[in-house]
């Protein structure tokens, strides 16, 4: 009999060690978040179960030989443990910190109020992501500073489609640099100016200037602001008014134009998408193109902003 309770107490206490369980380690209340459970033991007779306070949540077998459990949900704010059990024994167990859920929305009104009071873009984001990693990191000052670089900019920086968002406006910030120390600038700003002689002509042209520059979004906020930001600065047409028209020209037309960055990534995901679907007749492209008449936020936009500079 004590063979037998040592055998079981050494399989229990090795399946522990091969079990993993993954919770993130800040949720918020009342927000799904996702648990999973590696190394777990394959059989048909192997049934997983999560438990989190009074609440048990059931799982579904992975790929991978595990077991994931979704739309796990914290009710109240503090350190939570989890403990994953199987058969009745718990073979797992790991802890997390769970937030106020309307606590999220501080960082992004922090950073807002802090760029409307300072005038200061940077700064306000950097300071609204300080103050995220310090709800994430329990209130320590010090660390959350340090968070910032070594964990969110980190992150996303080593992302590769930021990255290439990033090297692609610095490329166009150069080229705008090249084209002002040139001359290049002065030279747009005096043809605009024969048309564009007034405010609200100016307006216009900007609006017109901004659906001209269609092959990126990006690229067109930084040609078009650049651009027009003397020309608006003589006509007296507020910066305010002049990052409107920039802005709500940018996406709109970059999101119907025939060919943009934009097209090229949403022509892809509409492949990929297709591509499940047997005996599919259209192609990607011919999808889009077909959806450009229910594309009612850029039309209705590109027309507001034409009525509004009009006007």
């Amino acid at each position: 009999m004590l063979t037998g309770l040592l055998t079981m107490f050494a399989a229990v206490a090795a399946e522990s060690q091969l079990i993993e369980l993954e919770v993130p380690a800040v949720v918020l209340t009342g927000v799904p978040f996702s648990v999973s459970v590696k190394g777990a033991v394959d059989g048909k007779a192997e049934v997983y179960l999560l438990r989190i306070g009074a609440r048990q949540f059931d799982g579904l077998r992975s790929q991978e030989g595990g077991w994931v459990f979704e739309e796990v949900e914290v009710e109240a704010a503090g350190v939570f443990t989890a403990e994953v059990s199987r058969a009745g024994r718990v073979v797992a167990t790991t802890q997390g910190r769970a937030l106020l859920a309307w606590l999220s929305i501080l960082p992004t009104l922090f950073a807002i109020a802090a760029a409307l009071w300072f005038r200061s873009v940077l700064p306000a984001l950097f300071a609204g992501v300080w103050l995220g990693s310090w709800l994430i990191a329990g209130g320590n000052v010090f660390s959350s500073l340090l968070g910032v670089f070594q964990v969110y900019v980190l992150d996303a920086v080593v992302d590769r489609d930021r990255l290439s968002v990033i090297l692609f406006s610095f490329m166009i910030g150069g080229m705008i640099g090249i084209v002002r120390r040139s001359g290049g600038m002065e030279a747009v700003v005096e043809r605009v100016i024969q048309f564009a002689d007034t405010a609200r002509r100016g307006q216009l042209a900007t609006a017109a200037l901004g659906t001209v520059v269609f092959f990126d979004d990006y690229a067109n906020t930084l040609v078009v602001g650049t651009s027009m930001r003397p020309v608006a600065d003589r006509l007296r047409i507020s910066r305010e008014k002049l990052a409107f028209l920039v802005d709500s020209t940018a996406a709109p037309v970059t999101c119907i134009a025939f060919i943009s960055t934009w097209i090229g990534y949403e022509v892809g995901l509409l492949g990929e998408a297709l591509g499940k679907l047997e005996g599919f007749p259209e192609s990607a492209y011919l999808v889009f193109l077909n959806s450009i008449a229910y594309s009612f936020y850029p039309v209705l936009m590109l027309l507001f902003v034409f009525l509004v500079a009009g006007s």
